[in-house]
Order: structure tokens, then sequence, then C-alpha cells
């Protein structure tokens, strides 16, 4: 009776295959922590059933030891099939649903060990673990046999790698030829080769013909230039394969050595070159190319997961022994990850500084509340000049020295930015992108971490902003990029002086494209991969290409010093726009026009292009380039895209409305806009305003013509800031009515366009188009 109560009491219940199958599922889910632990607790109670691992030192009768297996056999086999009733790649997942069952089987192989019997059990109980390890390794053997040969194939080679040597034995998984014995001789002499022996010499010791040989090789490459790449290619691939298996080199240090010789080349290449830009120089190198292209194909053959480290050592050198990083190095970089031989995301903890965002952006954010600060200044008097004098003079010398370290760590040999500036040149836009997400994962990982209750985290779109605000050399290389993409499409359609209804209907054709000589010789000495842009692509492709760098500098308001890249957006805009009016057929209306316009197009119009004139003072070609876009519109969509202009609000109050309530008197919105209007045209409005407001103070009768000149010269770029303040006067002046029809003379063909909407808002008291129409 008691021997039934201790068997009872040590029996554990076996699962069903329903809570197997629930503990499988948890293993499409990918986030899921722990993801394998069910699985293991279904496994551990089975075999517990089963074998009596973890309870045989209670029994005391050894007719406990009889477990009947058969049921855990079946139960473990069909839920593995279930499991992999469909095919499931598992290539480089580390937690499977097999590697968690051979982790069980390892755990329960070691308890149930006979060589490691503890001289406290007693014969029984000694019997009973005996009897248990027994129906465990007939388990594991009928598991083998039984199951699909899939599952087998996943199985035996996780077994072979983890169970013990005596398991392996018992469970018939070593071949023939090779016994227990004879495998843990060969596994003592691997250890004793991995951890005792010494791999590497002295140097006084070490061969170095081999390293001799190989830097010779790579030296005398600089005069194959001419040679014929095809066959001669393959060959000088097999040599290095040759001296390093001949002299048994390590793939490391050949790694190493080919870094310093393609790093040397690359230094070459820049100091013997008259071009204007790095792109340029990569693009047609025919002295250097050939050399270039072999060493970068001897890496491919090497161990590359090597490379950061062996980057990141270099890199950190030069900051440790304080010289100035040399150029090659970005574009070495720069070239493995074109060429997929990099990640440049394992660079970012080696690069100085490196803690970069931690210093970067509370910079940017000072900077611009100080911006804020100077736009809210401007047109006030300070009464109290000897106040203001005495509050800069309160700044001690440690502000001053810690200010002058941040911008000596922000602008001095700053290895971050010099590598995004290079991609940016080499208008590697992917590359520069992945980059800096793994830069921002780190960064919010580390705030996480430190900050538990932080719940905003940064974005590499949001980095790339800060580094634009920060670094107006970033900005112009952003702006470049985006001058690089949309050229295919704008030297089609303007340079070429095409129809420009035909221009895009060519673009969007699979017509085949001819190639001078020439532009076949610069692509064939080219050092850059095949360019990520396509030639031919359409309109949306293209704005969806151009939106993410356009986003990055629109907050910095870095257009204002690329006029010319303004007006070829403006003039590809109105291209699209022509193609689609003669598209649409006479049936067709303005709203067939409005409704065909896509996303993507109508945020690049309300946040980028028409915004943006504001960032261009009295500069009427810019304002006539703008009207050829926004002609080809219906007025009821010129009139959305200059209420989004005018949102939130104009000059000051933009900024004030994201801190403060609007005063009393003042009406408040319906609805407030989600759109940030960037601080560069909120100055451009208060300076505008400020101007207009005194050129209205000094108009009379016989200064109207060149007061009206002024006015409309103001007008060019802000239309609204200036009718706003004229309509404003006329409605608490009547008799200026007649001077303003008589300064309307002056004013552009868009600021007559914004008259009319100014006047549609000031009779409506409101917005007379807002975002429902």
């Amino acid at each position: 009776m008691t021997n039934k109560k201790e068997e009872e009491a040590t029996t554990t219940l076996l699962p069903t295959l329903e809570e197997a199958k629930t503990s499988l599922s948890k293993f499409e889910k990918e986030s899921t922590e722990d993801i394998g632990s069910a699985w293991k607790e279904i496994i551990l109670q089975t075999l517990s059933h089963s074998t009596l691992y973890n309870s045989f030192t209670k029994v005391s009768d050894a007719t406990s030891s009889s477990r009947d297996v058969s049921k855990a056999l079946e139960l473990i086999r069909n839920a593995l099939e279930w499991y992999y009733k469909e095919d499931r790649e598992e290539e480089g997942v580390v937690v499977t649903p097999c590697s968690v069952l051979v982790d069980a089987f390892w755990l329960v192989g070691t308890l149930l060990d006979p060589s490691s019997s503890s001289s406290t059990l007693s014969k029984a109980q000694q019997t009973v673990k005996q009897s248990s390890y027994q129906s465990f390794t007939s388990l594991i053997t009928n598991l083998l046999t039984t199951t699909s040969e899939s599952i087998a194939n996943k199985l035996i080679p996780l077994m072979q790698k983890t169970l013990e040597a005596p398991l392996l034995a018992d469970t018939k998984l070593l071949s023939p030829s090779t016994g227990q014995s004879l495998m843990l001789k060969r596994l003592k002499k691997i250890n004793t080769d991995l951890f005792y022996r010494q791999t590497k010499f002295n140097l006084l010791q070490e061969e170095s013909e081999g390293y001799a040989k190989l830097l010779t090789f790579f030296t005398s490459l600089s005069g194959a230039q001419e040679e014929d790449c095809g066959n001669e290619r393959e060959g000088h691939l097999m040599k290095v394969r040759e001296i390093i298996g001949t002299f048994d080199l390590d793939p490391n240090r050949v790694l190493d050595l080919t870094l310093d010789v393609l790093e040397l080349e690359l230094q070459t290449l820049l100091s013997s070159t008259s071009a204007s830009s790095i792109y340029e120089t990569v693009s047609n190198a025919p002295q250097h190319a050939t050399t270039i292209l072999l060493l970068l194909q001897i890496m491919s053959i090497l161990n590359t997961p090597s490379i950061p480290h062996l980057l990141g050592v270099k890199y950190t050198s030069y900051y440790t022994q304080q010289k100035p990083t040399p150029p090659s190095l970005y574009l070495l970089s720069s070239l493995l990850s074109l060429h997929s031989l990099l990640n440049l995301g394992e660079l970012v903890p080696h690069l100085h500084p490196f803690n970069v965002w931690n210093i970067l952006l509370p910079h940017y954010k000072t900077q611009q509340l100080d911006y804020k600060a100077a736009i809210l200044k401007l047109g006030t008097i300070s009464l109290n000049s000897k106040a203001s004098e005495e509050d800069k003079k309160e700044e001690t010398e440690e502000e001053m020295k810690g200010k002058e370290e941040m911008e000596s760590i922000l602008f001095e040999n700053n290895q971050f930015v010099e590598l995004v500036c290079v991609l940016l040149q080499l208008h590697a836009w992917n590359d520069l992108t992945q980059f800096l997400k793994t830069s921002c994962g780190e960064y919010n990982a580390e705030t996480k971490k430190n900050r538990p209750g932080v719940k905003a985290m940064v974005s590499p779109e949001y980095l790339l902003r800060v580094l634009s605000g920060v670094y107006p050399d970033i900005a112009l290389l952003i702006c470049n990029h985006i001058e690089y993409t949309i050229d295919p499409i704008y030297t089609t359609m303007v340079l070429q002086k095409k129809d420009k209804a035909a221009v895009w209907t060519e673009l969007c054709s699979s017509c085949p494209t001819t190639t001078t000589s020439n532009e076949q010789d610069a692509t064939y000495y080219s050092l850059l991969p095949p360019s990520q842009i396509k030639e031919n692509m359409t309109w949306e492709e293209m704005v969806q290409q151009i939106m993410p760098p356009l986003q990055a500098i629109i907050p910095a308001g870095s257009i204002q010093y690329m006029p010319l890249l303004y007006c070829k957006l403006c003039r590809v805009v109105s291209s699209f726009f022509a193609t689609q009016q003669k598209q649409l057929t006479e049936d067709e209306n303005d709203d067939d026009m409005s409704r065909s316009m896509d996303a993507y197009t109508w945020k690049f119009l309300t946040t980028f292009l028409v915004p943006s004139l504001s960032l261009f003072p009295s500069n009427p070609a810019i304002c006539s380039e703008l009207w050829s876009v926004l002609s080809l519109l219906p007025y009821h969509m010129r009139y959305k895209l200059y209420n989004q202009w005018r949102k939130p609000f104009l000059e000051k109050e933009s900024l004030r409305a994201t801190t403060t309530a609007r005063s009393s008197h003042q009406r408040a919105p319906k609805k407030r806009s989600k759109y940030i209007k960037p601080l560069p045209i909120i100055e451009s409005e208060v300076q505008t305003g400020l101007a207009s407001r005194a050129t209205l103070k000094r108009l009379s009768k016989d200064n109207v013509k060149d007061m009206g000149r002024q006015l409309s010269k103001y007008a060019h770029n802000n239309p609204l800031v200036v009718f706003t303040k004229i309509l404003n006067q006329i409605e608490s002046y009547d008799n200026l009515i007649i001077m303003m029809v008589e300064t309307f003379r002056f004013v552009s063909v868009l600021g007559l366009d914004v008259i009319s909407y100014c006047l549609l808002v000031s009779l409506g008291g409101g917005d007379a188009y807002d975002d429902e129409g």
C-alpha cells in the first residue's frame, strides 16, 4: 500500500497533444520572450512521465521503474510532425523546436547517466535509475527511426553536437568506425589545440616570406590596368589563393594587408585627381579602377566579418593619436558598404565621438531654442540696454569653456559626420539610412536602459533633420543628391527640348537607350556598383525617392542656397501637370485632376514646393517658376495650397501657437494643424512683415508708385504676409483702397492670385479652404 502511494506521488501526468501544439505555436511569434520555455516544459514533463528522471530517488521499489514510453514517444513525434507539416525556413534561427528538444534530452541524459551513480542511492534506486536510462535511450532511438526523414535530419546533427559521448554510443548515433573512446580521444586533442597550444609565433621566429610575396603581388597590380580583365582577373584570384595556401597565411592578417593596400591606392587616387568632387573621382578612374576592383574582389573571398573590427582599429588609432582621419579611410568604408562587403552599422561603436547623439541632440535642441528666441526678438526694442549688457557678461568662464569643448567635439575630427558626408557625396542613400538606423537603434536602447520612463524614441528621419540643422554642409550635400536623382528626367525634358507630354511617355516606356563611347568608358572605369536610381522611372517613383531627403532639409531651409534646384523641381512638376491635363478628355473637369493627384504629390506641394518660396526674398524669377506649376491646377486646389502655406499662423504667431495660447481677441482655430512651420520660413515671414509695415507707414499719394514697387518686391516671396497686412489696413482706413489698387499694378501673377484668396479669407472671417475643402 505504501509503495502504491509513493508511485502515485512520483508519477507525472502526460501532457496532451493540444498542450504541445499550443507551446509550439509560440515559435511563430518572433517577438515573444523565452520563446522555447513552454515547449521545454512539455518535453520535460513527458520525459518525467516516461523515465522518472526527476523522482527515482523517492522510489524504493524497483517495480516502479517499468514505464510505458510508447505514449510519450507518440506525443513528441505527433507534435513535431504537426509543426513541420509546412516547410519552415530555420536558417539563421537560434531557437527552434528541435534545438529545445535536444537541450532537454541533454539535461535528462546527464541526470540519468549511469557513470555518475552516487553511493547515496540504495540498490533499488540504482535499479530504477538504470531502468529509466534504458527507457530514455529507447525513446531517442525509436524517435529517430519512426519520425519523418526531414525531422530526423534536423535532430541528428543537433544531437551529435550536444549530447554526451556515452549517450551517443547507447543511442547508436556514432558511426561504427568512430567508437566512444576514439571520439573522446579526438575531443581531447581538439581542446588541447584550442586552449593550450600556441598558434601565433613571435615576430622574430615567424615566416614572413608569404606576406612579402603577397605584398609584392599587390603592389604589382598597379601595372595591370591595360590588361584584359576577363581571364586575368581569375588568374589573379587564383594567385592569391595559392600564396595563402602555400605559406598557410592567417586570413585575418591577409585581409588587414589587403585593406592597407586598398586604402593606399585610394589615397593615391584622391591626391592625383583634379575632379571637384569625390563622386566624379570614383566614377571615372581609368588608372586605378582595375586594381581597386580586383582588391575588392579579393576581399570577398576572405573573412569579411572581420572587416569592421580591422577598420575600427584604424579609426580608433587616428583618434587616440589626435591625428586627422584621412579621406581615403572614409572612402574605403563607403566603397566596401556599396559593394556589400561591410555593414556600416558595425562601425558605429568605433567612430569618434562614441556617444555622438548624446552630444548632438541636446546641442540641436539648444540651437533651435536660441533660433526661436532670436526670431521672437526681431522688431523688438530694448529700453534697458545696460541690463542686457550685464546679462551677457554673466556668462562665466566655465560656460565658455564648455561651449568650446562642445564645438571641438562636434566640428573637429568628427568621424561619424565625416563618414556621413562621404556617403552623401557618393549618393549612397540606402547605405546612409541603414547606417543611421543602426546608430538610432543603439541610442534608443541605451536611452531605454538609462531612462526607463522615456517613451519617445528618435528615428533615422529625425537624425537626418538634426544633421542638416547642425551641419549646413550636410544639408547642401542632400540637396546635391536630390539634384542627382532628378537629373535624368530633367535632362530629357528640358535640355533636349522635347515635347513634355512625349517625354513622360518615353520615360515610362521600356525602350532601350543608347550610350556614347565616352559614357561606356566612364561606366567601365567606375568604382561604384550600378546606380540604385532608375533612369526610366515614373513621376510617382521619383517623388517617393526625393521625399525622404526633402523631409531632411525642410526644417533647415537649405533649399534657399540652391535656387537652381528649386527651379528644376518646378519645371519637372509643371511637366507632369501639363501631361495630366493633356490626358484629360473634354468631358472630364478639374475635379478629375484633383482626384488623380496622389498623396505623395500633394505632400510634396504642401510641405516643400509652395512654402519654400518664402526662402527666396525678392526673387521674381523663382515666383514665376512656382506660378508655372500652380497655374496648371484648378483654383480650389490652389487655394488649398495657400491655406496650407498660411497654417498654422503667420509670422510670430506660428511660434506662439506651439507654446502659449492665443490672445483673447483672436479667434481660436477649429482644429489645430499638425504641420509645424520651419523656423527659416517663420523668420522670413517676420522680416517681410516688418518691412511691409514700415513701408505702409510711409505710404502716401505722392510716393505711391515708389512704395508700391517696394511692397510688390516684398510680396514676391511672402505674398500672404504682405496682402494680409494691406487688407487689415484697408479695413481700418478706406482711403487706402485707391492707392492699393495702384500698388497692385506691380504685383506678380502669383501675387494677384494670392490676393483673391486673401480677400476670401478676409470676407469669410477665417480660413477660406480648410482641409475638408
